[in-house]
């Protein structure tokens, strides 16, 4: 617009010239007209583009009080009174056949819900050694209540990188308690990273009961954090979510964080 605007200038400024040695005044009449006529254009045009900024702030606002939302939905929804209870119970019982360990157990305890109260305030993205963390302190805490129903494996290829707050610790809960608990053998969750040519690659997979993806299901299954999830990842680091379940196979679900969006 500004190389538009000047050309402009430049334009009169040569007709004047002409009109100057020539004294041809038609032609600068309409180079007056002309150049009028180009300015009010641009000045519409302005208009327009002013107009298209505010609605792409707008946007912007919206999208961050829609993501502010989603962080405390998911974070409200991690501390769950039957977890905070079973949790609870389970190092009361250590307390007296194992204080060590019990001891172990208080502190998972007090990272799991420092970490969910950080998210809250959490706007930027966050190391995936801090979310591994906090993954590592839930999933301590449901092996005390399942035992060895309840195993776990990591395949951490890549830690360098970064993503939206508790965008993979809802997943494993899935995996806990729509996943592996509902066998009465239990099962194992695996989390792994990789780097690849498309990106980083996160996945959740379990081994447990699973699901129909086809056909809808009341069991209580919560897929509004699985949601939030995949539009945190979209939003702030234009990552991408997919899930794939098998009834009484098991579920996987993967995060593509696409190289330079997010990763370090």
């Amino acid at each position: 617009k500004f190389l538009l605007l000047v050309s402009s200038i430049l334009l009169l400024c040569g007709f004047d010239v002409e009109h100057y040695f020539t004294n041809f005044t038609p032609t600068y009449t309409m180079t007056k007209i002309s150049y009028g006529v180009f300015m009010l254009i641009q000045f519409f045009y302005m208009l327009r583009c002013l107009q298209i900024n505010i609605n792409e702030i707008k946007n912007a606002r919206k999208l961050e009080v829609e993501l502010a939302q989603n962080r405390i939905a998911i974070a409200i929804s991690q501390i769950q009174p039957h977890f905070l209870y079973n949790s609870l119970t389970a190092i009361k019982q250590l307390c007296v056949i194992d204080p060590g360990r019990a001891e172990q157990a208080v502190g998972d305890f007090a990272g799991f819900l420092r970490e969910n109260l950080d998210s809250l305030s959490s706007s930027s993205l966050i190391s995936f050694q801090k979310e591994l963390n906090h993954i590592k302190n839930y999933l301590a805490l449901e092996q005390l209540r399942f035992g060895c129903r309840l195993k776990v494996h990591y395949d951490i290829e890549i830690s360098d990188f970064h993503l939206p707050s508790l965008a993979i610790q809802p997943l494993v809960e899935n995996a806990v308690r729509y996943g592996v608990t509902k066998k009465s053998e239990g099962g194992t969750i695996t989390i792994s990273t990789k780097n690849t040519r498309a990106g980083i690659l996160i996945k959740v997979a379990d081994d447990g009961a699973g699901f129909d993806m086809y056909h809808k299901k009341e069991d209580g299954r919560s897929h509004i954090g699985i949601e939030n999830v995949k539009n945190r990842l979209k939003a702030q680091c234009n990552g991408e979510l997919t899930l794939e379940s098998q009834l009484g196979k098991g579920t996987v679900v993967t995060i593509l964080i696409k190289k330079n969006d997010g990763s370090s």
